[in-house]
């Protein structure tokens, strides 16, 4: 039996106010805070490459040492991961962490605010 695979991290995380009024900016494009953008990017391929992996949220974030909620924060867009849980991750899906910033070096922007 093949266990589906969750399109969003937001069913396994529990969200407040704040954080979905900030998710619901981001996502509309009405927000200039550029470390909460780089957030949302870097989660939308979070996201990607765990679902390319065919893996769910629950074994991707055991895998590579993540609570899962933390995990589905950071497919959110709404938190940061660390760079060794970033390695980790990159580790398990078998990709160069440059791959979460979209090819490039993991910008300082993310990282400030983690």
């Amino acid at each position: 039996m093949h266990e589906q695979l969750p399109t969003s991290s937001s069913d396994h995380l529990s969200e407040s106010l704040d954080d979905t009024d900030l998710a619901d900016s981001l996502a509309l494009g009405t927000t200039d805070d550029p470390q909460a953008q780089a957030r949302v990017d870097v989660g939308e391929q979070l996201l990607a490459h765990r679902t390319t992996a065919g893996m769910t949220l629950e074994a991707a974030a055991s895998a590579a040492s993540i609570d899962p909620e933390h995990l589905a924060g950071a497919e959110d867009g709404i938190e940061s991961l660390d760079e060794p849980e970033i390695a980790r991750l990159a580790g398990v899906y078998g990709v160069d962490t440059t791959a979460f910033f979209g090819g490039r070096v993991t910008p300082f922007s993310y990282l400030a605010g983690a």
